[in-house]
């Protein structure tokens, strides 16, 4: 990988992996369902930061292969269960990993993708 790229999966997991009771909007939101969200942003956003070539060499496999290092410390285990997170939670944390500026991106995750509070 990258040495400019690897800092942005040194990062500590995203809350809303965490596993909840219940949604407020009455939708099941899964961990499953939410880290494939959050790691599509999260993967298009570093992207958008770096040259094509660059990316391209971290990840050979394209985007797919982003999201699969973004979702590895997950347990597989946990994807089918309730996320901690409503839909609107998640939809909230999408919206500011898009918005990231390129120098903010690794150093944390937006708080809108806390779904502990």
């Amino acid at each position: 990988m990258n040495l400019r790229i690897a800092p942005f999966f040194l990062l500590s997991t995203p809350l809303l992996f965490s596993i909840g009771c219940g949604s407020s909007d009455g939708a099941a939101l899964t961990v499953g369902d939410a880290i494939d969200e959050f790691s599509f942003a999260y993967c298009e956003q570093i992207r958008s930061c770096f040259p094509a070539e660059e990316f391209d060499a971290a990840f050979p496999n394209g985007l797919s292969e982003c999201m699969d290092l973004v979702k590895e410390p997950i347990p597989k285990d946990r994807w089918p269960k309730q996320s901690a997170c409503s839909g609107e939670q998640l939809d909230a944390c999408v919206h500011d990993v898009n918005i990231i500026e390129c120098s903010s991106l690794g150093s944390a995750f937006p708080s809108s993708c806390d779904c502990s509070q």
